[in-house]
């Protein structure tokens, strides 16, 4: 990207970003717009890996990180594992909400895409038309990791941060967006490969660390967290680069626990 797009980007994008989460992102996007499932969108249990079509999900095991897994098809360049930056993410869906932020990122902004998750609490944070209901989220089986000091503070701050951030970037998505609601671990087969990278992501050495925390890592493009490069690739209309966990290997087979994944993963 050069100097001149760069600053281009800048006034005409991330300036306007920052009045933006300051006063909280608007509730209906300007650009097109989402679309949700209703209640009983039966053809999305149904969906099939394609072009536009991404599966996403979280993973969150005691004593791990928690972990996010994106897949298109198979071998697709943008499919992507790694763990969270952060123990704040200490349930599913915020896990869950977590990997759609990727998602949304790494996607080419002018190009269409249909995401796929089996939380319907992550469809009901991003829909402006309907609200979340807090008490239905979706804990791990195993014991929920805390913040750092001891509280669920931390968890709220990140869950706030990534909801401005995923509604900020489906404002400035140029091209259909739909969410479809899909049923996990019942044999999807775009659902039990997100599932898998989500697992490989937890336990890999690789950090998404362009996921925000923290309202502080939304702000400061200067801080620990480096989703306003991201940013402006997003909106250079640049595809994300790299596969984070998912590793060459030579066409070996996934070993569990070794933080690898065979190219066509």
């Amino acid at each position: 990207m050069n100097p001149l797009e760069t600053f281009r980007l800048v006034v005409v994008y991330l300036l306007p970003a920052l009045l933006a989460l300051l006063l909280g992102t608007p509730s209906s996007p300007a650009g097109a717009s989402p679309s949700f499932p209703s209640s009983n969108d039966a053809n999305a249990r149904r969906a099939q890996p394609g072009s536009a079509a991404v599966f996403v999900d979280g993973s969150v095991t005691q004593g791990k990180p928690a972990g996010v897994g994106v897949w298109y098809g198979v071998g697709h360049p943008l499919n992507f594992a790694a763990a969270l930056p952060s123990p704040t993410f200490d349930d599913n869906n915020l896990a869950e909400l977590a990997a759609v932020f990727v998602a949304l990122i790494r996607h080419p902004r002018n190009a269409p895409m249909k995401i796929h998750t089996d939380s319907a609490y992550v469809i009901q944070t991003l829909n402006p038309d309907r609200s979340p209901t807090m008490n239905r989220c979706r804990r791990s089986s195993s014991p929920a990791r805390r913040s750092g000091d001891g509280s669920a503070a931390g968890s709220a701050a990140a869950r706030r941060a990534l909801t401005r951030a995923a509604r900020l970037l489906l404002r400035w998505r140029a091209a259909a967006t739909s969410f479809r609601k899909v049923r996990g671990h019942v044999g999807d087969v775009g659902n039990e490969r997100a599932d898998r990278l989500a697992a490989l992501g937890s336990r890999s050495a690789f950090v998404a660390a362009f996921v925000p925390a923290t309202a502080t890592d939304l702000f400061s493009p200067f801080g620990r967290c480096a989703w306003w490069p991201e940013l402006l690739r997003f909106l250079s209309g640049e595809d994300g680069v790299g596969r984070g966990a998912i590793v060459e290997s030579g066409g070996a087979r996934d070993v569990p626990g070794s933080g690898r994944l065979a190219t066509q993963g």
